[in-house]
C-alpha cells in the first residue's frame, strides 16, 4: 500500500455483535409451533397459555405449565422414566397445549440437534465462561442413548471428533470482554489464528500487531479473511462471499459492511495476501462430511 492510498478502515468502525435471527436453518424444514425449552425461556416465548415439555428421544411428556412459562424461570431438571434418560433445559422439546406432541420422532429430534448446532456455532458460554466441552459431552451422550446418528462436529470444517480424534472442540474467542465467540476444532483454530495454539491469548495477541502492522484495525480483520477461506474450502455452499451469513454462523462481532470488505477487497491487497500466505493455506479436509454444510 502506498502513501497515497486510503485507509483500509476508518479506526472509529464501531464493534456490532450478532443478533436477530439466524439464517442458518431453513425455519421452514423445522416443525412450526414447538422449540428447545432453552430457547423458549432466553425469547421470553410461551408465557401466555398451555404449554407441555417432551422427551425428543421418546416424546414422553415431562412436564405441564398450564399457565405459560413462569416470566421467572429458574430451574428444570427432568428423568424420562420411559427411556430413563436424564434431560435439561437445552435437550427438552416445549410445545403449545398439554397434549401429546403432534410431531414424530423424528421432527422432535431435528429440533434439539439443530439447536445444539447452533449453539456450538455460537459458541456455548455463559457469563464468559465457556463450556464448549461440558456441552458436547452431555450432547452426545443424549445422542448415544437415544441412537441418533450423531456427533458433535466442527462448525467451520463440519468433521466430527471421531474424525477429528478428538474429544472436544475448542473456543475461539472473536472478543474477549465481553465474552462472544464460535467453537472450532483445533486445526480450523489454529488457521483461523495463523498460528499452531491459536486459542491463546498470546496468539491473539501476535495476530493483533500483524494486522496493524500492514494496516487492519485488530487481529479480527484477519481472522475473518482466514474464516472465509477455510468456509470456501471446507463447504461447496457459495456463501462464502456472504457476509450475512457469516456473521450469523460464525458469530462475528463486527459489521456486516466491514465483514463484506474484508472477504471481498481488503484481502487481495498485496500485503495482506503475503500475511495471510506466511503461515501457509487452509489444512487439507480429509473428510466426504465437509462437502455440505450442516
Amino acid at each position: 500500500m502506498s502513501k497515497n492510498d486510503p485507509p483500509i478502515f476508518d479506526s472509529s468502525d464501531s464493534v456490532e455483535y450478532a443478533d436477530g435471527p439466524s439464517p442458518i436453518n431453513n425455519p421452514d424444514s423445522l416443525p412450526a409451533g414447538a422449540t428447545v425449552l432453552e430457547e423458549a425461556i432466553e425469547e421470553n416465548q410461551f408465557q401466555n397459555g398451555a404449554c407441555s415439555v417432551h422427551c425428543p428421544g421418546c416424546a414422553e411428556h415431562l412436564e405441564t405449565y398450564s399457565e405459560g412459562l413462569p416470566e421467572v424461570f429458574t430451574h428444570f431438571a427432568a428423568q424420562c422414566e420411559e427411556c430413563e434418560a436424564s434431560i435439561r433445559r437445552w435437550s427438552a422439546v416445549l410445545v403449545p397445549g398439554k397434549s401429546i406432541p403432534p410431531f414424530s420422532h423424528n421432527e422432535l429430534q431435528e429440533i434439539v440437534q439443530s439447536y445444539w448446532e447452533e449453539q456450538f456455532r455460537q459458541g456455548v458460554e455463559t457469563d464468559g465462561l465457556p463450556h464448549t466441552r461440558e456441552f458436547g459431552d452431555e450432547c452426545e451422550r443424549l445422542a448415544d442413548k437415544w441412537g441418533w446418528d450423531w456427533e458433535v462436529s466442527c462448525p467451520l470444517c463440519s468433521r466430527s471428533l471421531t474424525e477429528l480424534g478428538s474429544n472436544h472442540l475448542g473456543y475461539h474467542h472473536w472478543s474477549y470482554e465481553p465474552d462472544v465467540g464460535t467453537s472450532l476444532c483445533r486445526p480450523c483454530h489454529d488457521y483461523i489464528h495463523g498460528t499452531k495454539g491459536g486459542g491463546s491469548r498470546t496468539a491473539a495477541n501476535d495476530q493483533d500487531w500483524r494486522a496493524k502492522e500492514i494496516g487492519l484495525r485488530d487481529f479480527r480483520d484477519l481472522a475473518v479473511i482466514r474464516l472465509a477461506i477455510r468456509h470456501r474450502h471446507a463447504h461447496d455452499d457459495g456463501r462464502a462471499d456472504d457476509a450475512a451469513y457469516l456473521k450469523q454462523r460464525y458469530n462475528i462481532p463486527i459489521s456486516q459492511e466491514r465483514i463484506q470488505t474484508l472477504i471481498t477487497e481488503t484481502r487481495n491487497r498485496n500485503r495482506v495476501n503475503d500475511a495471510l500466505m506466511q503461515h501457509g493455506g487452509s489444512p487439507i479436509i480429509d473428510s466426504n462430511r465437509a462437502r455440505a454444510t450442516r
